[in-house]
């Protein structure tokens, strides 16, 4: 029975954290209007208001992954809501690279790291959610640029989509939610490849992005325009500090560009705290 190749894409508001003692990633989902306090102020201290706004978790999947043999279903997804929920694919071990090309590495950027608590069950209202992975890759594959992020220079990348991709055995993927803080989990029916092949998105976005697949692209915006819901990332770091850089547009307005919420949202990643 060949393995299954199972490609997760993340949308939106998602923060990589790599924990260099072990072949282990979470990505942490959060929700910044479960926690405002939490949420810090914006360059010069100016508070940011929409960084405030309710961003919703959810996974969706072709809904021909839930039978057997089924061929590619056309518009038809199936979707989970992933509020205070842990899905973890930590159970499939193997090679894990710790490198994400076009996700800026928010430890360098301001030198601090994530706390450990937040990578656990019970990480306070600021995680609506958490994927885990012990193997696999990511790479960031809808990637914009030139953003100006303070130390990290004026020509970064940002990803507005990244897929870690990693396989199982054959011949299905078997999957469940686990609860974070102290809330429930829920049992999940197996998910059957085509292909063999699965590919699932996750995303954490505002309620009129909630797409099923990538919507149409939107234009670049204006020069300088500032990436404000990237300010929840730091966060989830610890003792973030009084200035905090934010993703400025360095581009050009004009047609086509980025899909999605880019240039609202985007992906960032740090580094867990050692002992």
């Amino acid at each position: 029975m060949p393995p299954i190749t199972v490609n997760v894409d993340f949308v939106g508001l998602c923060l990589f954290v790599s924990d260099p003692a072990t072949p282990k990633m979470d990505v942490l989902l959060l929700a910044p209007d479960l926690d405002p306090d939490a949420i810090p102020s914006g360059p010069g201290g100016l508070p940011c208001g929409c960084a405030k706004e309710r961003h919703h978790p959810r996974i969706f999947y072709n809904s021909a992954y839930d039978v057997e043999g089924a061929p590619l279903l056309k518009g038809s997804f199936s979707s989970i809501a992933l509020e205070d929920k842990v899905l973890d694919f930590t159970g499939f071990g193997g090679d894990l690279s710790h490198a994400i090309p076009a996700v800026p590495n928010l430890s360098q950027a301001v030198d601090r790291t994530v706390p450990k608590f937040r990578v656990s069950d019970a990480p306070l209202d600021l995680v609506t959610s958490r994927v885990s992975f012990a193997s696999g890759t990511g790479a960031g594959v809808v990637a914009e640029h030139p953003w100006e992020l303070g130390a990290l220079g004026s020509d970064v990348a940002i990803a507005h989509k990244v897929r870690w991709t990693f396989t199982v055995p054959g011949p299905r993927l078997d999957w469940s939610l686990g609860g974070l803080n102290g809330r429930g989990g829920q049992p999940l029916t197996p998910l059957f490849p085509l292909n063999n092949t699965i590919d699932l998105r996750v995303v954490n976005v505002l309620r009129e992005e909630l797409f099923a697949t990538d919507p149409t692209q939107q234009p670049p915006p204006p020069p300088d325009t500032v990436m404000a819901h990237f300010l929840i990332l730091y966060a989830a770091l610890a003792d973030p500090p009084a200035a905090l850089p934010l993703p400025k547009w360095k581009g050009q307005a004009g047609n086509g560009g980025a899909i999605g919420a880019s240039y609202k949202c985007g992906t960032g990643f740090a580094v867990l705290q050692t002992p």
